[in-house]
């Protein structure tokens, strides 16, 4: 609602000259604050036709890994939380787009996305310049421990006390060079944990 003040200039009326009156009319808008979105719900998750399989890659990295990576693909950075249902074809793998159509296959019927760091101090989807942190700090070269340590500097005295990786994962970038991979074998790290340097 606006709020609106009126002021009144009132002349004085001398002999030989106009009065003079105006109405000023003052408005002061109302300050809108926009409220970002932190999380969502995603209900019966598909890839394509398919169910989102329980695993990102054929009976590999299933549950929270897969989660995250369907989070990530639709601009969260990790998964808050996730439920999955038995026995329930046909579903897909999100990392490697394998269909499962048998008795055992699982799915996530729902996930929770989420921005920011999870619940145990990870930040999930950390970034280059926009692009996915690459496993190498070089292209090529310094890779694992090197690179996570380095994305943790750009926060000022800090390193990667722990850190998780997809192969086959491109785009990524690397942090020291800023290198764009995006051929095949590329590998991201896709949620690192950030801790003080001690002395």
């Amino acid at each position: 609602m606006l709020d609106i003040r009126k002021i009144v200039l009132a002349g004085i009326v001398v002999a030989g000259s106009m009065s003079l009156y105006a109405e000023v009319t003052l408005v002061k808008p109302k300050l809108s604050i926009v409220k970002l979105k932190k999380e969502k719900l995603y209900r019966n998750p598909t890839i394509g036709r398919y169910g989102l399989d329980y695993c990102r890659e054929y009976t590999k990295e299933c549950g929270q890994p897969a989660a995250d990576a369907f989070c990530i693909q639709n601009g969260w950075d990790y998964a808050k939380s996730f439920r999955i249902k038995r026995d329930t074809p046909p579903t897909k793998t999100i990392g490697d787009k394998k269909s499962c159509t048998h008795d055992g296959c699982d799915r996530i019927v729902n996930v929770k996305c989420a921005k920011g760091t999870d619940k145990d101090g990870y930040i999930g989807n950390p970034k280059v310049e926009g692009v996915a942190l690459d496993y190498c700090r070089e292209y090529g070269e310094n890779c694992g421990k090197p690179a996570a340590n380095a994305f943790c500097m750009q926060f000022g005295p800090f390193r990667s006390s722990d850190f998780k990786f997809w192969m086959q994962s491109p785009p990524t970038k690397t942090v020291g060079d800023k290198t764009d991979c995006k051929h095949t074998n590329c590998t991201r790290i896709y949620k690192i944990k950030c801790v003080p340097i001690l002395d």
